[in-house]
């Protein structure tokens, strides 16, 4: 819950002397275009389909479908790597992190032609 009020409030991620590196921005977008395609179908699915007695409980399920959207989306944009003085933290998910020394990191680039 505090992921998602700070996500709402916008709240600064960085703290002093970290840089922030976002990611699955790419996934967050996919999850929100799936989840828009499948409230709607929800929608005419409960208008059509679903029996009245039903429907106030398929409309929690919507419900709980749009929250964890949320949450998801908050997590990942509230949980970025991390690249501080000494180390790399790398997350993935809400739990999982790998905290890296910067000596065990080297730089990536083209090989240089001869």
């Amino acid at each position: 819950m505090r992921d998602l009020t700070a996500w709402l409030t916008r709240r600064p991620l960085a703290g002093p002397g970290e840089v922030v590196i976002g990611h699955s921005a790419a996934l967050r977008s996919s999850v929100f275009a799936f989840v828009g395609m499948e409230v709607v179908v929800e929608a005419l699915m409960d208008v059509s389909m679903i029996p009245p007695a039903w429907q106030p409980f398929h409309l929690v399920w919507m419900a709980v479908l749009i929250d964890l959207t949320l949450f998801f989306a908050a997590v990942t944009r509230r949980r970025p790597h991390r690249l501080t003085a000494g180390a790399l933290t790398i997350r993935a998910g809400l739990f999982d992190e790998v905290v890296l020394p910067l000596s065990a990191v080297r730089p990536v680039s083209p090989p240089t032609p001869p």
